[in-house]
């Protein structure tokens, strides 16, 4: 999983914290279709934290926050 189109790409949730942090949820079927979260800065662009988010589930997905 080196390839950062993974997330950037194909995300199924974005949410935006109060703090300006930009958390990612992607599915990921090389890890057996669990959702990675990752967390970004202001910047979209350093992350700040990434991990299988494993309480994340299909029914949560929407990109009401989604950021273009």
């Amino acid at each position: 999983m080196t390839d950062p189109e993974i997330l950037f790409g194909d995300r199924s949730k974005i949410d935006i914290q109060d703090n300006g942090r930009i958390k990612y949820w992607a599915k990921v079927e090389e890890l057996g279709n669990r959702f990675l979260r990752v967390i970004t800065l202001d910047d979209c662009l350093t992350i700040h934290n990434a991990f299988l988010d494993r309480r994340f589930k299909e029914e949560d997905c929407n990109n009401e926050n989604e950021i273009l």
